[in-house]
């Protein structure tokens, strides 16, 4: 049913990387979503009131919350896809970030709410009225909320819209909720305990929690969390495969909305090259990157020494002191100034997150009296930095 949905309704389904056929697919999503769970809500609010159970209830508007979730779907599909303009040049693609927030937070409003009313459903049990007329009901809403699971998970799969992931699992957990919702009313049903407050405490656990996750992927998203690891390779072998290339670093990638990213790179290039030459190659990278990936690529170029022995040693003195301190450690951007007395040798020094700053001072003078000792000439200087991209 999903693929005939997605053949049938999105206009050459297969060419995600365009940015309306990637907002098509947000449309589909949204819209199939509205449907089912404002279906799905008006079933649980019927049976719900009917039967007087809390977490029927609940679970109902949890339905509404999603459905609502599904609108701001289509809504910021609808503003991703607009055109860049003088007050917004990078386009509109992060409203997907903000629609995914607000979803979170709607859902974890919603949890908290229910949250309350199961704690009074516990301290207040009322009786419930269940007939098998209305389990059925209750089954073809798990069902629902399981295609729904399926259907989202398929979109994310051919588009990687972290949105639709987050549907996908909101569906998920849904059916689960709703699943012991149908449990605590077999149960009164059969034996005439009542579980309901329990059953919405749990329902309303998994809503808060699953909200929660949202919020969390939505900031990741706004504030800058790691580059993918796959994109970080993809992007550091298309600049090494460019002649001439010798090593990347400090690779930094800006996400503008799916599909719609801007990057920074260092290019190491011998110093043997013409300013022109060098011009050329850090082009042919920015290009190459654009046409491949689709991704703006703004290229620094960092001429490097390749044939001095005195260079070549420093390097590998340098090496073997920070594999000895610890593997992890890198370097990048390294000159000398060979004077008559000594040889002036400045670099980056590439430390990983964890390190704190006392270790970081720590490990910065301890290279600098290794150094020394290997030869009393060196003298260096040392800029800290966290890095982007590991050096190669």
């Amino acid at each position: 049913m999903g693929t005939f949905l997605v053949t049938h309704f999105i206009k050459n389904y297969q060419d995600v990387e365009n940015s309306k056929v990637y907002a098509a697919y947000g449309k589909l999503s949204g819209i199939v979503g509205i449907l089912c769970n404002i279906i799905l809500f008006l079933i649980k609010l019927l049976v719900g009131l009917f039967s007087m159970s809390t977490a029927i209830i609940a679970d109902a508007f949890n339905n509404l919350s999603d459905a609502i979730s599904s609108i701001i779907n289509v809504v910021s599909a609808y503003l991703a896809e607009k055109p860049t303009d003088k007050d917004h040049p990078f386009g509109y693609g992060r409203i997907e970030y903000i629609a995914t927030l607000i979803i979170a937070f709607l859902v974890t409003y919603i949890g908290i709410q229910f949250f309350r009313n199961s704690i009074d459903g516990i301290l207040h049990p009322t009786d419930l009225r269940m007939s098998p007329f209305l389990f059925i009901f209750l089954i073809f809403t798990v069902i629902v909320k399981l295609w729904l699971f399926l259907f989202n998970r398929n979109l994310f799969k051919r588009t990687n819209n972290l949105t639709m992931r987050a549907t996908s699992v909101d569906s998920l957990f849904d059916a689960v909720t709703c699943s012991i919702t149908l449990i605590s009313s077999a149960v009164f049903y059969l034996f005439r305990i009542n579980i309901d407050g329990i059953a919405g405490l749990i329902v309303s656990c998994v809503v808060i929690w699953n909200g929660i996750s949202i919020i969390k992927d939505a900031v990741n998203l706004l504030l800058g969390g790691p580059m993918d690891e796959v994109l970080n390779d993809n992007i550091k072998n298309l600049a090494l495969s460019c002649q001439g290339v010798v090593g990347v670093h400090d690779l930094i990638v800006h996400s503008y909305g799916p599909g719609k990213m801007i990057a920074t790179i260092h290019l190491e290039i011998s110093q043997k090259y013409s300013l022109n030459d060098a011009h050329a190659i850090a082009d042919e990278v920015e290009n190459k990157v654009k046409e491949e990936m689709g991704i703006m690529m703004v290229a620094h170029i960092d001429p490097v020494e390749l044939e001095d022995k005195r260079v070549l040693l420093i390097h590998k003195r340098l090496r073997r002191i920070l594999d000895i301190l610890d593997p992890v450690l890198d370097y990048h951007d390294l000159q000398v100034e060979f004077e008559k007395t000594r040889d002036l040798i400045s670099f980056d020094l590439v430390l990983p997150y964890d390190y704190t700053e006392a270790k970081a001072e720590q490990t910065e003078n301890q290279i600098k009296e290794l150094m020394e000792e290997m030869n009393r000439r060196y003298q260096c200087t040392i800029t800290v930095d966290r890095g982007h991209l590991e050096h190669t």
